[in-house]
């Protein structure tokens, strides 16, 4: 058991790059289970950013990706940061987000009473704005 816990070597190596507040450049490895189409399509549907120099272009999950996997982080441990977050993506883009996915992957992975719990406490937040 021992240095199950442990990071992996690879994982403090750095690329070259530094940023204050980033994580130094690391790479992130990503692994899909045989059958994960979720994550798959997340990882096909993530977006290319600049943030110019000294880091350049980097590969982020969309603003909708990132609401599903707070559903899920907000189902499992009911933080109301999780929330927070998701009003936050919401509030910010409006309508350029794409709802009909993120609707459509709730009900896929079983979010559909959290996803419309989450967005009536959106509803109501926005609401004392």
């Amino acid at each position: 058991m021992a240095g199950l816990l442990t990071e992996p070597r690879w994982l403090g190596q750095e690329t070259g790059h530094s940023h204050p507040g980033l994580l130094r450049g690391y790479a992130e490895l990503f692994l899909l289970r045989p059958g994960d189409a979720y994550r798959a399509q997340a990882l096909e549907h993530r977006l290319l950013v600049d943030l110019g120099p000294p880091i350049g272009e980097i590969w982020v999950h969309s603003p909708e990706d990132l609401i599903l996997y707070k559903l899920r982080y907000f189902r499992i441990s009911r933080q109301p940061k999780h929330v927070r977050d998701i009003a936050s993506i919401m509030l910010t883009l409006g309508k350029e987000l794409e709802l009909d996915y993120i609707t459509s992957w709730s009900e896929r992975l079983d979010l559909t009473e959290t996803w419309q719990e989450v967005q009536e406490e959106v509803h109501r937040m926005s609401d004392t704005r």
